[in-house]
């Protein structure tokens, strides 16, 4: 499964939605979310069927925002999607591949700390219903860290502590990603360009406790000023392993309290679950090398 995030800054020049064409067939996108679209919803029809023809499933926020800011479009052949909740800064929807199921919210962080505070305050209200996976794409219009934004004008640090506290709140974290940092960057003056890195993708503990194998990438900007982003994930599949069982055998071994010191103190970054569980399979596998070494086909010995 393929998903995708773009700030385009608009769509509705034909040589743009050329390129957004060629975008989702290089990348084979199965879920696409478009921000700052800047298509008149007199117009929506028109420009959705160039770009995704009839085989997409389309929501948009003009019921929230004039400009209809936000599109969110799926391949029906292989994707089912429910839209959940919409808002001026937000779509958020149940996509279901048939394998696996998770929340997908795409985010445009309107201009204003005051505006910005609707979307946290949005965000929160989702997170306390949601006890699945749930990624988080799209330009929050707002630096996390000091670090992610160069220029010499002056950080909004207010901003900053807001969206802060609600990823801590909400335990967000980003996904790991290549390619480029700094997702914006704008000529403000001849001699003072801006970079930050206002576009991301950020997961719940549930959507790090899935361990799915996803590929973040963060392209160059191309026709417009924000990177887009590509997020490949592979598919779980069935599980076809044994259920590990624990075996009573091992907690009297000489090595088993060294072997758990060893695997315990592993420098997982993330929320309170996600660390546990990733100390977890540190002390599994660990268990898993005892048990060949140690006790091997110990049930037939026993039986």
């Amino acid at each position: 499964m393929r998903l995708a995030s773009w700030n385009i800054r608009g769509v509705n020049h034909p040589s743009k939605q050329q390129v957004v064409r060629h975008f989702l067939l290089k990348h084979r996108v199965d879920v696409m979310g478009m921000v700052e679209t800047r298509v008149k919803v007199h117009n929506d029809g028109i420009i959705e069927a160039k770009l995704f023809g009839h085989n997409w499933g389309l929501a948009n926020n003009y019921q929230f925002h004039p400009n209809g800011i936000i599109w969110l479009a799926w391949n029906k052949a292989r994707i089912r999607m429910e839209v959940l909740h919409s808002s001026a800064q937000m779509i958020t929807g149940v996509v279901d591949s048939g394998f696996c199921s998770f929340w997908l919210s795409v985010v445009d962080g309107l201009n204003s700390r005051a505006e910005r505070q609707e979307l946290w305050h949005d965000l929160a209200s989702l997170s306390s219903g949601c006890s699945v996976p749930w990624i988080l794409m799209g330009d929050f219009n707002v630096v996390l860290h000091d670090d992610e934004k160069k220029s010499a004008g002056m950080f909004d640090h207010g901003s900053i502590r807001d969206f802060g506290d609600c990823c801590q709140s909400l335990q967000l974290m980003d996904l790991p990603y290549q390619g480029v940092f700094y997702s914006w960057s704008i000529n403000q003056f001849a001699d003072a360009r801006t970079w930050c890195k206002l576009d991301r993708v950020m997961g719940n503990c549930a959507w790090f406790h899935a361990s799915w194998d996803v590929q973040v990438d963060f392209l160059e900007p191309g026709i417009s000023d924000h990177s887009p982003i590509v997020v490949a994930s592979t598919l779980p599949a069935p599980p076809q392993h044994r259920q590990f069982r624990f075996l009573n055998c091992w907690a009297a071994d000489s090595g088993f309290l060294p072997l758990v010191a060893t695997a315990w103190p592993t420098n997982a970054i993330g929320c309170p679950m996600f660390r546990l569980i990733t100390r977890l399979k540190q002390v599994k596998a660990g268990l898993k090398e005892l048990h060949r070494t140690s006790y091997p086909n110990v049930s037939d010995r026993v039986a």
